[in-house]
């Protein structure tokens, strides 16, 4: 369930249909909001964006733990 949750459904991430962040190309353009955040994704929780991604890792391989001893 996690990993829908968090995964998929971004529980993490920030809701852009309740409090969003806007966008302009340049100081004198129209502020325009954010409706899908895309790679631009911000956390919903204490610790702010940095939180989501501080407990993902890709999961090791066999092969990862041989490769300290292969390369000596």
């Amino acid at each position: 369930h996690d990993e829908w949750r968090y995964g998929i459904n971004y529980g993490l991430m920030q809701d852009c249909s309740k409090d969003t962040v806007t966008f302009r190309h340049d100081p004198s353009g129209l502020a325009l909001p954010y409706r899908k955040m895309g790679s631009f994704l911000l956390g919903n929780n204490v610790g702010g964006a940095g939180v989501h991604w501080n407990g993902w890792t890709f999961r090791f391989m066999p092969y990862d733990f041989e490769i300290q001893t292969l390369s000596k």
